[in-house]
């Protein structure tokens, strides 16, 4: 049985570096000349209303259509600069980053093994009962959506070719492996994209084929020319269990988004797993618990389906099918949370 997990910002940001965007503009603000800042015309937007960059993708896609053909050159060259900016910010982050070898193991292996502990009582027996319907051995494969190799150094602590641990299902014990990292947008040393997700986020007729797939992460994945995405595909589609951890589901990476959901579709045993962080989204007040597991739900599912305007009985009961296939966990405390000075350090700083 294969289980993959998509790894977001969530991840680096739950052990303590400090990734958000908001903190690279605060860097740069402390870092870089105010006239420089006011030369580069991204740095120059941002400064007029940092909070509306929070999602900078989408915000940057929404830039272009403020640009001529004759003037887009001086934006390609202010993202070049950008691009420059925050491999430097996030290579300082990723190499703060530290742990106890044990304790992390230990982490691992109790987030891969125990997540469902965390998933309502129906839930947990349903995933279990995936699990007792395939007795094999289980591999952990991880999509990593971050550009620092934080999820690296944890993982290479456990042997792939030896189980970390031993599982009895239906009185047979299989073992539990960790598999292959694919990251989707690459690394902070081997190409990083910064982008959207299709040429409908950006005012594509003034870029070329080759200034649109600098600025179309699917499409930069293809002029890689390493299969990036038909990796992914695979993968995902080999899979019975996908949990999303660290993740917003946000609009640059839909593509990815409305995959899931075919893939949903495509059998009856495949389940989607995911992790959310929102401090209203709990038991303590059923009303905001009900009415937050809709929006995440609904959040995931609009990608696929125009939900205002379904009237087909046949397409209520395939969204339907697929909510029940749907499970979050909100707010966890401790899984992929490893023992790191740089949690200290970001408490200090507070």
């Amino acid at each position: 049985m294969l289980i993959t997990l998509f790894i977001g910002n969530g991840f680096d940001l739950n052990n303590g570096l400090q990734t958000k965007f908001t903190d690279f503009y605060d860097y740069i603000q402390s870092r870089k000349p105010i006239n420089d800042i006011e030369r580069n015309d991204i740095y120059s937007y941002i400064q007029e209303d940092k909070d509306k960059w929070s999602y900078f993708e989408m915000q940057l896609g929404q830039l272009t259509f403020e640009y001529s053909e004759e003037q887009k050159n001086k934006l390609l060259e202010d993202m070049d600069e950008f691009r420059e900016d925050f491999i430097v910010y996030m290579t300082e982050q990723n190499e703060k980053f530290s742990f106890d070898e044990e304790i992390a193991k230990q982490a691992l292996v109790r987030t891969l093994t125990e997540y469902m502990n965390q998933l309502e009582e129906i839930e947990k027996e349903d995933i279990l009962s995936i699990y007792n319907s395939s007795p094999s051995h289980r591999i952990f494969n991880f999509i990593n959506f971050n550009y620092t190799n934080t999820l690296e150094q944890v993982v290479n602590l456990i042997d792939k070719k030896t189980s970390f641990i031993t599982s009895s299902v239906r009185n047979g014990n299989y073992g539990n492996f960790l598999g292959d990292i694919i990251h989707i947008h690459k690394q902070l040393q081997t190409g990083m994209f910064l982008g959207v997700n299709d040429e409908s986020q950006i005012q594509s007729e003034i870029f070329s084929p080759e200034e649109q797939m600098s600025l179309i992460k699917p499409l930069a994945n293809e002029g890689f020319r390493e299969n990036t995405n038909l990796k992914v595909e695979s993968t995902i589609n080999k899979s019975n269990i996908i949990i999303i951890y660290g993740m917003s589901l946000g609009e640059t990476d839909k593509k990815w988004w409305i995959y899931l959901g075919e893939w949903l579709k495509e059998s009856q045993n495949n389940r989607l797993i995911i992790y959310v962080h929102d401090s209203k989204f709990s038991k303590k007040n059923p009303r905001h618990y009900f009415s937050k597991r809709k929006h995440y739900e609904e959040k995931f599912l609009g990608f696929s389906y125009d939900l205002k305007d379904v009237t087909n009985k046949e397409q209520m009961q395939e969204i339907n099918s697929i909510r029940n296939k749907i499970y979050l966990i909100p707010n966890s405390k401790t899984d992929f949370k490893f023992s790191s000075s740089v949690t200290k350090m970001a408490e200090l700083t507070k």
